[in-house]
Protein backbone atom coordinates (compact mmCIF):
# COMPACT_ATOMS: atom_id res chain seq x y z
CA UNK A 1 0.00 0.00 0.00
CA UNK A 2 2.71 2.51 1.00
CA UNK A 3 4.79 1.85 -2.09
CA UNK A 4 1.80 2.41 -4.38
CA UNK A 5 0.79 5.62 -2.65
CA UNK A 6 4.34 6.98 -2.76
CA UNK A 7 4.55 6.39 -6.49
CA UNK A 8 1.09 7.81 -7.19
CA UNK A 9 1.66 10.93 -5.09
CA UNK A 10 5.08 11.51 -6.61
CA UNK A 11 3.61 11.32 -10.11
CA UNK A 12 0.78 13.67 -9.14
CA UNK A 13 3.37 16.20 -7.90
CA UNK A 14 5.41 15.60 -11.09
CA UNK A 15 8.53 14.81 -9.09
CA UNK A 16 11.28 12.33 -9.83
CA UNK A 17 12.46 9.81 -7.26
CA UNK A 18 15.70 11.78 -6.98
CA UNK A 19 13.84 15.03 -6.32
CA UNK A 20 11.85 13.43 -3.49
CA UNK A 21 15.01 11.86 -2.07
CA UNK A 22 16.75 15.25 -2.17
CA UNK A 23 13.84 16.90 -0.34
CA UNK A 24 14.10 14.19 2.32
CA UNK A 25 17.86 14.37 2.58
CA UNK A 26 18.14 10.67 1.80
CA UNK A 27 19.70 8.78 -1.06
CA UNK A 28 17.95 8.08 -4.34
CA UNK A 29 18.52 4.35 -3.75
CA UNK A 30 16.82 4.44 -0.36
CA UNK A 31 13.76 6.23 -1.70
CA UNK A 32 13.63 3.87 -4.68
CA UNK A 33 13.58 0.91 -2.28
CA UNK A 34 10.62 2.44 -0.43
CA UNK A 35 8.70 2.83 -3.68
CA UNK A 36 9.47 -0.76 -4.66
CA UNK A 37 8.44 -2.04 -1.22
CA UNK A 38 11.90 -3.45 -0.48
CA UNK A 39 12.33 -1.25 2.61
CA UNK A 40 10.02 0.78 4.82
CA UNK A 41 10.80 4.36 5.85
CA UNK A 42 11.35 5.23 9.50
CA UNK A 43 8.69 7.31 11.25
CA UNK A 44 10.64 10.57 10.81
CA UNK A 45 10.90 9.98 7.06
CA UNK A 46 7.23 9.02 6.88
CA UNK A 47 6.35 12.34 8.53
CA UNK A 48 8.52 14.20 6.02
CA UNK A 49 6.89 12.34 3.12
CA UNK A 50 3.45 13.30 4.43
CA UNK A 51 4.53 16.95 4.48
CA UNK A 52 6.04 16.80 0.98
CA UNK A 53 2.91 15.22 -0.49
CA UNK A 54 0.50 17.18 1.74
CA UNK A 55 -1.26 14.07 3.04
CA UNK A 56 -1.53 12.40 6.44
CA UNK A 57 0.72 9.60 7.60
CA UNK A 58 -2.48 7.54 7.98
CA UNK A 59 -3.15 8.04 4.28
CA UNK A 60 0.39 6.98 3.36
CA UNK A 61 0.06 3.89 5.53
CA UNK A 62 -3.30 2.98 4.01
CA UNK A 63 -5.44 3.72 7.05
CA UNK A 64 -7.35 6.61 5.40
CA UNK A 65 -8.84 6.21 1.93
CA UNK A 66 -10.84 9.46 1.80
CA UNK A 67 -8.39 11.12 -0.61
CA UNK A 68 -8.65 8.12 -2.93
CA UNK A 69 -12.42 8.49 -2.95
CA UNK A 70 -12.16 12.17 -3.83
CA UNK A 71 -9.63 11.56 -6.61
CA UNK A 72 -11.76 8.73 -8.02
CA UNK A 73 -14.84 10.96 -8.18
CA UNK A 74 -12.86 13.61 -10.01
CA UNK A 75 -11.23 11.13 -12.42
CA UNK A 76 -14.53 9.38 -13.22
CA UNK A 77 -16.06 12.68 -14.32
CA UNK A 78 -13.14 13.63 -16.60
CA UNK A 79 -13.08 17.34 -15.65
CA UNK A 80 -11.98 19.99 -18.10
CA UNK A 81 -9.35 22.56 -17.18
CA UNK A 82 -12.17 24.96 -16.33
CA UNK A 83 -13.82 22.32 -14.11
CA UNK A 84 -10.55 21.75 -12.26
CA UNK A 85 -10.13 25.48 -11.61
CA UNK A 86 -13.70 25.71 -10.30
CA UNK A 87 -13.12 22.73 -7.99
CA UNK A 88 -9.89 24.24 -6.66
CA UNK A 89 -11.64 27.55 -5.95
CA UNK A 90 -14.57 25.77 -4.31
CA UNK A 91 -12.35 23.68 -2.04
CA UNK A 92 -10.13 26.66 -1.20
CA UNK A 93 -13.16 28.80 -0.38
CA UNK A 94 -14.66 26.04 1.78
CA UNK A 95 -11.57 25.77 3.96
CA UNK A 96 -11.06 29.54 4.23
CA UNK A 97 -14.67 30.09 5.32
CA UNK A 98 -14.69 27.13 7.70
CA UNK A 99 -12.27 28.83 10.10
Amino acid sequence: MLKDRLKTLRHEKRLTQKEVADKLGTSYQTYQQWERGVRTPKIASLNQLAEIFNVSTDYLAGRDDSLDELFNIIRENNPTGEDKQALIQLIDSYFKNRE
